[in-house]
C-alpha cells in the first residue's frame, strides 16, 4: 500500500485519471469496431448488387437483347452578344487642378480657442 501511495505522489498519476483515460480509450475502440463492421456490411451489399447487375447483363447478352446506349443532347442556348457599355467616369475622379497643401497656420494652435479642462468635476 505504501508503494502505491509513493508511486502516485511521486509521479503525479492518479487512479481516477488512469480510469478516465482507459474508459475513453475503450469508447474509441468500440466506435472504431462498429464503424468497421458497418463499412464491411455496406461493401458486401455493394458487391452483391454488382454481381446481380453483371449476371443480368450477361443474361441479356445471351438472349440478344442489347440495348443501345441512350444519347441525350442538351440543346445549346442561343448566344446573345451584349452591347459593350462604357462606364462614365465619376466627377470626383476627374483631375480639375493640382493638389494644394493646407496652410501652415493650421498647425499653430490658438490659445483663445482652447478650453481648460476641469479635473475636479
Amino acid at each position: 500500500m505504501i508503494l502505491i501511495v509513493a508511486f502516485v505522489l511521486g509521479t503525479g498519476i492518479s487512479f481516477i485519471s488512469i480510469l478516465q483515460r482507459s474508459v475513453s480509450l475503450m469508447h474509441r475502440l468500440v466506435e472504431k469496431i462498429s464503424t468497421f463492421k458497418i463499412v464491411r456490411k455496406e461493401r458486401a451489399e455493394r458487391a452483391r448488387k454488382l454481381v446481380k447487375q453483371k449476371q443480368a447483363k450477361e443474361a441479356r447478352e445471351e438472349v440478344g437483347e442489347i440495348t443501345p446506349p441512350m444519347v441525350v443532347e442538351k440543346p445549346s442556348a442561343p448566344t446573345k452578344k451584349e452591347a459593350i457599355v462604357e462606364q462614365t467616369a465619376f466627377e470626383f475622379l476627374e483631375a480639375k487642378k493640382a493638389f494644394q497643401f493646407p496652410p501652415l497656420s493650421l498647425l499653430e494652435a490658438e490659445v483663445e480657442k482652447r478650453q481648460k479642462i476641469d479635473r475636479t468635476a
